[in-house]
């Protein structure tokens, strides 16, 4: 229950919500207890649209609806100023700018829809994707050579990224607009330099690929398949909103359509006009770059983008892994484990299903959703899930690209041992260097949550592989070549900055005020079941090197035929029981001390796999794990993976970063979002290469016990998968039983984001069809302020690009300053219910409004209960205003004056 003092605050109704009288008619709602025993009338207004806030102290790091909110859930608000991070910057673009941002052409120029690529575009998107791959083939030929395939899926990958970047910077520079002309002449450039890296390795590139072609072939199929598997997905529910389970695709698209109205960066901001994005945009810019190069209509491009994304995260997983075990069923498993398995979220649903069953009682439908909300108070997305929801966040865009930097590591650690080199050797570890910097720079610009842990990563790989090379040196030589080591990690972290230093330059971050001590940790219930599957991964790994090395120095033969195993299990057993009574992070702790103890031990120690457990094994172990360059730095970069992964674990749970959630209930909701999709992506290649070597390493009894529980823990984890697909395909139709269409519904299966609009918003389909075909540069619009985000508010915006007045309010106030969007929601309220034509005509100039949309939201917002309140406008037709667009109820007024 919770106490809301009057003289903190006062509502004041609008649109008929008086909220002081819900709380005298009923007191027990929301169990909130109205004080006015200490009213004071010196107060602060702030504008919700549902109600007016007065408070005493301002200024506040909140939009109104983020402080209706907190203030409801009782949140202690920070002191006046606490919001600011930094130099401040204006976020706003100069008229200049401006200016020059009218210069892209309507949508119907950029992208017809009677083009090739429009008329078959989940072929010419992926045909594209691979010309860029091999065009980029050639220059990392030599860089990726440790791995099986010599980096080809990886080229697809880093084509798109280096096609994009050059294309940004152009535009960041303004040396040349953001254009198709553009991207065709950085794809020129790309030829070029593609064909002389191959004129320069001719003879080894065609020895390869006569070796190794069915490598290639077989990295194509993979990511064919994966991608053509998503494309599948997508086209039975491509609907980018939806009425209860709408996401933050409207965002997303929103700032995709806004890149591409934007001829220079940084890009306009669509939902505030005037500013520019201040977000980590880049990831959509990589999107957009290939949008505008292959003409797709970006409403189309959306779905195609999501299966590219998982296509080039699973087949990149699988590459790491068969790189390092040579296996083709661990490689698959490593794919497996990283883009398509769940939680155990599945297994307490399916429980559900089954009681209900023997009850004779209707089976409830699988949420999806709860999977990815067992902790409470944070999301638990895991890949699958976020693939599956389809939300083109900047953690689901950085996942391929997360992928390819731990290629990057992996490639680092085991090319030392390699001593045949195409270029002079300092050539190409310069080259392996500069292309991990500009790796870390992209992940760190698209989502700057992944930048520590791969900075980490960076530096751990950098450090390993420098104690191996320099293993029989002395020590003091060691100790000078480790700080070099450190030196060259932070010239790299810097040089990844310094590649998209224009980015920072406009970018303000806001609201975060570093770390903060978790209160309330995760239940070791919760924990388990998100966290569970890899947790045992680990634990066997770590806890069977100890076994191992234990027994190596006593000289106990047969590993683990004896009873001698029997004991060490059941004690360990006992341990981790009495470790987990006192909460997950104490058993984190011991996990992640046993880890670093065994990786030093292993780096001291250049122990010998094949020796320790006296006997012979496969040449996939002997490749990783036997004497040479080759056993050390592989096994290293298991642990790496594991012991990081582990330290993220146990991290977030110690730990979060203090954004604008702190203070009430969600306040680690991002930082466990964040970092446990990076924490998956490390338990889940290295789990892999868990199970290779335990295979090989445990024998009898044991080793039966230990995969029938894997296979079990498997089978469970599947389960989401399974449900979980049809679960969310079956979100269209769930939308149709629950708000009948206006036109058919019945377009599935297409790709097609913009088909629900035309079936449940027909008027709205058409007027934002007109804009997008005769609109051209970025002319402000006027629509319907957002009372409460995630609803079909600023959906012209959305599907134009065109920058609104104001956006989602909550969104808008993450990305701003907590004075600029106040007023905003207020002035549109104003322009649309005013009856005085001045009034309107002022604020209209006041933020150069170019258009004026009135279709029915604005009607049922602005004019249910006052039709004569949007008479002003037709009164304006002739003076200040002209109609553009009229037709199915939506009118379209521009102004002239």
């Amino acid at each position: 229950p919770l106490t809301i003092h009057y003289y903190q605050l006062l509502y004041s109704g609008q649109l008929g919500f008086h909220l002081k009288a819900v709380f005298q008619n009923h007191p027990n709602l929301f169990g909130i207890t109205l004080d006015d025993s200490n009213a004071d009338e010196s107060y602060s207004v702030f504008d919700h649209p549902t109600a007016r806030i007065f408070v005493r102290d301002t200024p506040y790091p909140y939009t109104p609806d983020q402080l209706f909110q907190k203030l409801l859930a009782g949140v202690q608000l920070p002191a006046p100023g606490a919001h600011l991070s930094g130099t401040q910057r204006t976020l706003m673009l100069t008229s200049q700018q401006i200016d020059d941002y009218q210069q892209s052409p309507p949508f119907s120029v950029q992208f017809p829809v009677d083009s090739f690529s429009n008329q078959v575009p989940v072929f010419f998107w992926w045909l594209v994707i691979t010309v860029l791959g091999l065009l980029t083939y050639p220059l990392i030929f030599s860089v990726f050579r440790v791995l099986s395939d010599r980096g080809y899926l990886f080229s697809k990958t880093l084509g798109l990224l280096i096609t994009a970047y050059l294309a940004w910077l152009l535009a960041a520079l303004r040396w040349l607009p953001f254009s198709h002309i553009s991207l065709l002449l950085v794809v020129s450039g790309l030829l070029l330099g593609g064909l002389a890296a191959f004129f320069f390795q001719r003879g080894a590139i065609v020895a390869f690929l006569s070796q190794h072609w069915r490598r290639i072939l077989l990295s194509e199929v993979l990511f064919s398949l994966a991608y053509l598997l998503f494309v599948g997905i997508r086209a039975l529910n491509p609907d980018l909103w939806h009425l209860y389970l709408g996401g933050e695709k409207p965002m997303e698209l929103a700032f995709l359509n806004a890149i591409l109205r934007s001829p220079y960066s940084p890009p306009l901001d669509p939902w505030f006009a005037g500013g520019y994005i201040n977000y980590y945009y880049y990831g959509y810019y990589v999107i957009a770059s290939l949008i505008k190069l292959t003409g797709i209509i970006p409403t189309t491009a959306f779905n195609l983008a999501i299966p590219t994304l998982f296509g080039l995260t699973f087949g990149g997983a699988v590459v790491i892994v068969y790189s390092l075990s040579r296996s083709i069923p661990v490689a698959l498993l490593g794919g497996y484990f990283t883009a398509f398995i769940g939680n155990f979220n599945g297994l307490t649903q399916l429980k559900g299903q089954l009681l209900a069953l023997l009850n004779h009682v209707p089976l409830p439908a699988f949420d999806y959703w709860q999977s990815s909300r067992v902790i409470p108070f944070t999301i638990n997305e895991f890949p699958f899930w976020s693939f599956l929801f389809a939300d083109l966040h900047p953690h689901v865009i950085d996942l391929p690209i997360s992928i390819l930097m731990l290629g990057m590591i992996a490639t680092l650690l085991l090319s030392q041992g390699e001593e045949r080199w195409i270029f002079p050797a300092s050539c190409e570890r310069l080259a392996i260097y500069l292309l991990a910097a500009f790796v870390f720079g992209t992940i760190a610009c698209i989502n700057p949550w992944d930048m520590p842990v791969y900075a980490l990563l960076l530096t751990a790989g950098l450090v390993v592989q420098r104690v191996m090379q320099k293993r029989q040196e002395s020590r003091m030589e060691l100790w000078v070549a480790l700080g070099f080591r450190l030196i060259t990690a932070l010239a790299l972290v810097g040089l990844g900055y310094l590649f998209y230093l224009p980015f920072y330059l406009s970018y303000q971050q806001l609201y975060v005020n570093g770390p903060g001590l978790v209160g309330q940790g995760t239940s070791q219930g919760d924990y388990l079941t998100v966290f569970g599957l890899w947790i045992f991964l680990a634990l066997s790994f770590f806890l069977t090197e100890l076994y191992r090395k234990w027994v190596v120095q006593r000289k106990i033969g047969g590993m683990f035929a004896s009873w001698h195993a029997a004991g060490y299990i059941a004690i360990c057993a006992i341990i981790v029981s009495i470790l987990l009574l006192f909460g997950i992070k104490l058993l984190l702790a011991a996990i992640l001390l046993l880890g670093i103890t065994l990786l030093v031990r292993l780096l001291r120690e250049r122990l010998t796999v094949l020796k320790q457990v006296g006997g012979s094994g496969s040449n996939t172990i002997q490749a990783l794990y036997s004497g040479g360059g080759l056993l050390d730095q592989g096994q290293a970069y298991v642990y790496l993976l594991l012991i990081v992964g582990i330290g993220i674990g146990l991290g977030i749970e110690v730990v979060y970063i203090r954004d604008f959630l702190d203070g009430g209930s969600f306040a680690r909701m991002n930082t466990v979002f964040k970092f446990s999709m990076q924490l998956w992506l490390l338990m889940a290649l290295g789990g892999a290469l868990v199970v290779q070597r335990l295979w090989y390493i445990l024998r009898g009894v044991v080793r039966q016990a230990w995969m029938v529980t894997l296979a079990v823990l498997l089978l469970v984890c599947s389960i989401f998968l399974v449900e979980g697909v049809p679960a969310r395909i079956h979100d269209h139709q769930s939308w149709v039983d629950f708000q009948q269409p206006a036109g058919n519904a019945t377009y599935t299966p297409t790709l097609d984001g913009f088909a629900f609009v035309r079936a449940w918003y027909p008027g709205d389909a058409e007027a934002i069809a007109w804009l997008n075909a005769h609109v051209a540069g970025s002319p402000v619009i006027l629509e319907a302020a957002a009372p409460i985000s995630y609803q079909w508010y600023n959906r012209v915006s959305v599907f134009t690009g065109l920058p609104d007045v104001v956006g989602w309010s909550d969104h808008v106030g993450e990305q701003r300053y907590s004075d600029q969007p106040i007023n905003r929601i207020t002035d549109v309220g104003t322009i649309y219910s005013t009856t005085d034509a001045g009034q309107a005509l002022e604020l209209l100039h006041y933020y150069h409004v170019h258009y004026i949309y009135i279709g029915q939201l604005e009607r049922d917002l602005y004019a249910a209960q006052a039709p004569a309140r949007f008479d002003k406008f037709e009164r304006m037709v002739g003076s200040t205003l002209r109609v553009a667009y009229r037709s199915n109820s939506v009118t379209i007024y521009e102004v002239v004056v």
